[in-house]
């Protein structure tokens, strides 16, 4: 049952690093059956989206990343068994997508850094359940990301960077709680997200 555990948390991993880059995957064998009417105006090329569907602060977010990230949204609410409307899904999708975008704004601006050998590291703990318990699932993911194996999925430059950049996220959230048990991390991230300027293209 351990080594399952590992392997369902490594898989979910690999496909959130990917949903976060907006490159395709399958959730094969995940045995997730959301309401298929609430996924139908949300195609995995991102049909139906402008090909710019958010700009945050100059920062283009185009239909298909858009996309991913709601379907990404309509799967975990329905692993909670909670049914949501196309139109819940798309706004929290857009929060989510402002959120991430503003903090990591913030993190490149206030110079931190992140190593190749740290994206190593995280990559390698991300998928140790995995290259411990193989399953049709992770092959089917792989697969579809386009990267043979593995070890071609860690060395994929568009999986790197987004590694990288939810390092960048937490070294920058890691620095502003150290010492300060008062640290309030929504509010913070409310204060940057009111100074960007963000442009939504898509009907809400």
């Amino acid at each position: 049952m351990a080594s399952i555990e590992r392997r369902s948390v490594a898989i979910v991993a690999i496909v959130c690093v990917a949903i976060a880059l907006g490159v395709q995957v399958v959730l094969a064998g995940s045995g997730l059956n959301p309401d298929k009417t609430l996924l139908s105006i949300f195609t995995s090329d991102g049909s139906g989206y402008p090909s710019v569907a958010v700009r945050i602060d100059g920062h283009p977010i185009s239909g298909k990343y858009l996309s991913y990230a709601v379907s990404m949204y309509v799967h975990q609410s329905a692993t909670n068994g909670a049914a949501v409307s196309p139109q819940t899904a798309l706004k929290m999708a857009i929060d989510q997508v402002v959120n991430r975008q503003v903090v990591l704004d913030e993190a490149v601006r206030r110079g931190f850094v992140v190593t190749d050998a740290e994206v190593s590291t995280y990559l390698a703990q991300q998928v140790q359940g995995a290259l411990d318990a193989p399953s049709a699932d992770l092959d089917a993911v792989l697969a579809a990301n386009g990267d043979a194996d593995l070890a071609a999925y860690q060395a994929d430059p568009k999986v790197r960077q987004s590694a990288r950049d939810l390092l960048l996220m937490r070294k920058l959230v890691d620095s502003l709680s150290e010492g300060n048990p008062k640290f309030d991390y929504l509010a913070w991230r409310s204060q940057l997200r009111a100074a960007a300027t963000v442009e939504i293209f898509v009907a809400q």
